[in-house]
C-alpha cells in the first residue's frame, strides 16, 4: 500500500516524531527517505521498529549512522538485532543471506555491537508504543511493559552473554529454564504476526492475513486487552505492508524485498516512502 498523497494538508510543527520500519541495512534508501521526510537530526524525533540490519547491502554504514546520532534516536531490537548479536558472540552461524559480516570484521565491532545490546524491546512515549513485530495479545501492557524490562535488564547486566547463550540455544529453551518467561518474551515482540484460536502465537507464518489458514489472527485483532487510548507501531511483516489501522500502524512495507521504506509522523498522520534504491 503506498502512502504518498499530493498536497497533504499537514500543519507545521515546530517539531515532528518519524517513525521507520524496518531498515534491514538499506542505507542509501534510509538516507533518500531522511532526506524526503526534510529530517532535521537536532530537532526532530526518530524511532526505528527494529531490524535496522541485514539482508541489505550497507548494515554496517546503517549500524554507524544509528551509534553516531544515538542521543537523538530511539530504536527497539528485532529478530535480525538478535540474530546479529548472536553470531558477534559466536552462538549461531550467518545464514547465505546474511550482510552482517562487514559489521562482525569491523575494529567498532564491539563497540557497536554492546550498544545495541543495550535497546529495548519496547518503549513508549506519551501514548504511542513502538515494538518490532507486536505483543501477545493477552498481555496487558503492565505486563508487556515488565517482560520488555525483564529482558533488557538481562542484555545490559553481567550474565547478558549466558542469556544470549540459552537464547540461541533451542534445547535449553525447551526446559523449564530460569530464563524461560525472558525466552518466550524474546521470541513474541520480535516475530509474532498472528495467533491460532487460543491465542497461541503462530511464528512460522509470514503470509498476508487474506492468506492465512482458518482461524488464524492478527495479533492486534485477537487483542483483548483494554488500551483503547494507546496507538502501536510496527514492524516485521512485509506481507502486511504499510497499513494504517488508527490504532496500529504496520510499517514493513518490504524495502529489503525491493518495495518501499516508511515514514509516518506521530503528530500529523503524515506517511512518505521511498523505493528501494540500494543495489542488493
Amino acid at each position: 500500500m503506498s502512502c504518498d498523497q499530493p498536497n497533504p494538508p499537514w500543519p507545521i510543527r515546530a517539531r515532528k516524531t518519524w517513525v521507520i520500519g524496518d531498515v534491514q541495512g538499506c542505507f542509501q534508501s534510509f538516507q533518500k527517505l531522511l532526506s524526503k521526510i526534510e529530517y532535521r537530526e537536532n530537532k526532530d524525533e526518530l524511532w526505528l521498529a527494529g531490524d535496522t540490519i541485514n539482508r541489505g547491502p550497507r548494515s554496517l554504514d546503517t549500524l554507524e549512522w544509528l551509534y553516531e546520532r544515538r542521543e537523538h534516536l530511539r530504536l527497539v531490537l528485532g529478530n535480525h538485532d538478535f540474530h546479529l548479536l548472536m553470531c558477534w558472540q559466536g552462538l549461531r552461524q550467518e545464514h547465505a543471506k546474511d550482510t552482517i559480516r562487514p559489521i562482525l570484521l569491523s575494529d567498532r565491532a564491539d563497540l557497536l555491537l554492546n550498544w545495541l545490546r543495550t535497546q529495548p524491546l519496547m518503549f513508549a512515549y506519551e501514548n504511542e508504543i513502538v515494538v518490532h513485530a507486536g505483543l501477545h495479545p493477552d498481555w496487558t501492557l503492565e505486563e508487556a511493559f515488565d517482560r520488555a524490562n525483564e529482558v533488557n535488564e538481562l542484555l545490559c547486566g553481567d550474565e547478558w552473554l549466558d542469556f544470549l547463550t540459552v537464547l540461541a540455544d533451542k534445547k535449553s529453551r525447551q526446559i523449564e529454564h530460569r530464563w524461560a518467561r525472558a525466552c518466550e518474551s524474546v521470541a513474541i515482540f520480535t516475530r509474532i504476526r498472528m495467533v491460532d484460536e487460543s491465542h497461541s502465537p503462530v511464528l512460522s507464518y509470514k503470509g498476508s492475513p487474506e492468506h492465512a489458514p482458518r482461524g488464524y489472527k492478527e495479533w492486534f485483532l485477537a487483542r483483548t486487552s483494554q488500551d483503547d487510548d494507546k496507538r502501536f507501531f510496527f514492524g516485521h511483516w512485509a506481507a502486511l505492508g504499510f497499513r494504517d489501522m488508527d490504532r496500529f500502524v504496520g510499517l514493513d512495507s518490504g524495502c529489503v524485498w525491493g518495495n518501499e521504506l516508511t515514514a509516518y509522523c506521530v503528530e500529523t498522520g503524515e506517511c512518505m516512502q521511498q523505493k528501494n534504491c540500494d543495489e542488493i
